[in-house]
């Protein structure tokens, strides 16, 4: 995985599991992987292996090429802005994925 699509799909990851509500000691359980190897992929810390796409993916309830999509950078900067006004499309975003 090229090093700009792995910090994007690491990125999406994050959006996912904020957006979603949901805690990285789950997810990293539910994708068959430790708190630490999660916390260690997402800081960088670790590669993000493309095996790890498809585990990470049932356990954020998206097919893989979610995880991987573009899109998710606008979803996931208005998250980390505090971007209130865009609650709403987050919210609709958010059952499309």
């Amino acid at each position: 995985m090229a090093a700009k699509n792995q910090q994007s799909t690491i990125d999406n990851i994050r959006c996912l599991i904020r957006s979603k509500g949901l805690k990285q000691t789950f997810v990293a359980a539910q994708a068959g992987m430790t708190d630490q190897q999660l916390t260690d992929i997402l800081n960088n810390r670790r590669l993000l292996r493309v095996e790890h796409l498809e585990p990470l993916a049932r356990a954020l309830g998206v097919v893989r090429q979610i995880i991987c999509t573009y899109i998710l950078h606008i979803k996931c900067a208005c998250i980390s802005d505090g971007m209130d006004k865009h609650s709403k499309f987050l919210h609709l975003f958010a059952q499309l994925i």
